[in-house]
């Protein structure tokens, strides 16, 4: 007996995770209707919600890792070079990599 059902992959869900402001992490979904369109999203899209938060884990974890890279790098510049990316990094909560 068969259905007639044939499997389909799209639409489907994907899913980002986001820090806002204060930390939290919210994730979005978004449906996407074709593979051009999927392929066409950033690659911080997952397939689950837990793909989706792994993968922001691993961004963070490589831009703190390319943080600790330059200020490490930073030890070998002048004086004055030091001081100005410690008021670069001083003007962001956030890591500077670069």
């Amino acid at each position: 007996m068969s259905s007639g059902y044939v499997y389909q992959p799209y639409p489907k869900c994907i899913y980002r995770s986001v820090k806002k402001s204060g930390g939290q992490i919210e994730t979005e979904m978004q449906i996407v209707q074709t593979y051009q369109e999927h392929m066409a999203q950033s690659s911080d899209w997952g397939l689950s919600v837990d793909d989706a938060v792994a993968r922001r884990e691993a961004l963070e974890d490589a831009v703190s890792n390319a943080a600790a890279e330059r200020a490490y790098a930073d030890q070998k510049l002048s004086k004055k070079a030091q001081k100005e990316m410690a008021k670069r990094e001083a003007a962001t909560p956030h890591h500077v990599p670069e």
